[in-house]
């Protein structure tokens, strides 16, 4: 369905992969970033931020389709579904750590990187807080143009067999 391909490029505001070599003297740097993103980010409450605003648009583009008449509630479950199942995949969770890791080490030194792991609530922690924003402004820049393919054709294999369940199921049409 486009409205699912549309929809997610749109919406991974915050999820990318990051597939662009770095070079040698900044790998340490990365390892510092990437050892912060595991410790700092709470994956949890970026699905539920996720979730609501890719469902939000699914959930309309599925409701405002015709040819869904009949079998929303199910494909709006299996949706769902899919989305959580794409999100928590090995691939796309480490796409969105290194995405945010490059950033954090293009924003941050190796040794404030390392001074944040250590002391969060110091005044490099608040510089760490105040960043959060543009952090987040820089991922939604780059989002559909490095996750959407990946994230789309995860969700698309995962989604794919609940279509064809709902299929067998006489819940939904074959076309």
């Amino acid at each position: 369905m486009n409205i699912f391909k549309t929809s997610f490029i749109c919406m991974l505001a915050i999820f990318c992969l990051a597939a662009q070599p770095v070079q040698a003297d900044e790998k340490e740097k990365m390892e510092v970033a990437l050892e912060l993103i595991r410790e700092s980010i709470n994956m949890q409450a970026m699905y539920i931020t996720f979730e609501n605003m890719t469902m939000a648009t699914i959930e309309n583009d599925i409701n405002n389709d015709l040819k869904t008449m009949g079998h929303r509630k199910p494909l709006i479950k299996a949706y769902k579904e899919a989305v959580k199942e794409a999100f928590y995949d090995p691939k796309v969770i480490d796409g969105q750590q290194s995405l945010y890791a490059k950033i954090y080490a293009k924003e941050f030194t190796k040794q404030e990187l390392e001074e944040l792991l250590h002391f969060y609530r110091t005044h490099l922690g608040k510089k760490f807080m105040k960043k959060q924003p543009h952090i987040a402004i820089a991922a939604y820049e780059k989002a559909s143009e490095l996750v959407g393919p990946v994230f789309v054709s995860v969700c698309n294999k995962k989604l794919a067999p609940k279509i064809e369940k709902l299929q067998k199921d006489g819940i939904m049409p074959t076309e």
